[in-house]
């Protein structure tokens, strides 16, 4: 059975704008500190390898096996063998965690990789590769309320993604609201966190903050 969990910013060796769980290591904080952060959800996990990604808002998604060695360079991972812990790291964007009886997947969805169809790019690896049913997690994430965006961005998105719509006057983006709709549409059963992180102080939030750390969403089988 998978095992999942969201972090907070809490309980780890980061000091302030960092405090104190950072998991990020391209964010301008001390690299011994992150890694004893990571080095902490590794154990956590009981798992030889935690593995994490350099995330660029893209479709490219990576399976990863037990020879794995290094940060891959994509927005979502997966794998079929048990013990290998996969991150995805987040600061206002959805850490979206999928799980069959036989593979997991880590994803990072922000406003480019919607758009981009990363979400609907794992599914499909799910459909190749496993034939159980999906579920899936919704982590902490900044909420309708609070993304705003431009209006020619807001059109672009809801145009793909209508549930994303808020109003036209605020143009204020629901990207949780649409990824859990197109989840659903693809036979996924979805739980969502419904925290936002821009609300929420014990959270890392990006749009808040400015200068701060990531949290993450972690997975494995």
């Amino acid at each position: 059975m998978a095992r999942t969990l969201f972090t907070s910013k809490y309980g780890g060796s980061s000091l302030s704008p960092f405090e104190s769980l950072n998991l990020g290591l391209h964010v301008g904080d001390d690299p011994i500190a992150v890694a004893a952060n990571r080095e902490l959800l590794r154990k956590e996990f009981s798992s030889p390898a935690l593995i994490f990604m350099n995330q660029s808002h893209s479709a490219k998604i990576t399976e990863v096996s037990s020879t794995e060695n290094g940060v891959l360079d994509c927005d979502a991972i997966f794998t079929r063998e048990p013990n290998i812990a996969l991150a995805v790291m987040v600061a206002d964007c959805i850490p979206l965690l999928l799980k069959t009886n036989n593979m997991v997947a880590a994803v990072h969805v922000g406003r480019r990789g919607l758009l981009a169809g990363i979400v609907e790019a794992v599914i499909d690896q799910f459909q190749i590769f496993s034939s159980g049913p999906i579920t899936a997690d919704i982590g902490p994430a900044i909420c309708g309320q609070c993304y705003e965006v431009d209006p020619a961005t807001y059109q672009e998105v809801v145009a793909r993604y209508p549930s994303s719509a808020t109003s036209e006057a605020k143009h204020r983006l629901d990207l949780k609201s649409g990824t859990l709709n197109l989840l659903t549409s693809r036979g996924v059963e979805v739980t969502d966190w419904n925290r936002c992180t821009m609300h929420d102080v014990g959270y890392f939030s990006y749009r808040r903050d400015g200068v701060t750390g990531r949290q993450a969403g972690i997975i494995s089988l």
